[in-house]
């Protein structure tokens, strides 16, 4: 499996890109295989990328915070084992 997008290449990089891409000197295919990704995810970022050409960014944005450990949890004390007998 290919690692993401953001982690193989920079902002600048892709967006170069996808600038080349709009004024036609290169082709689609090419750009699919450097990246390695399909061509709707291309045309996703070609979108992103005509939007707003300053704000562009490949760079992942978290929609949720990952999974913690609570600031008021205080951690428990476990009883030494203790043998029967």
């Amino acid at each position: 499996m290919a690692k993401q997008l953001h982690k193989r290449f920079t902002t600048e990089e892709v967006k170069m890109l996808l600038e080349k891409y709009m004024h036609e000197k290169v082709e689609l295919t090419y750009i699919l295989q450097i990246l390695t990704i399909k061509r709707r995810r291309f045309l996703d970022l070609l979108e992103n990328c005509r939007k707003d050409p300053d704000a562009f960014s490949i760079d992942y944005q978290r929609k949720s915070p990952t999974r913690g450990i609570d600031k008021g949890y205080a951690p428990y004390e476990v009883a030494p084992y203790h043998q029967p007998g």
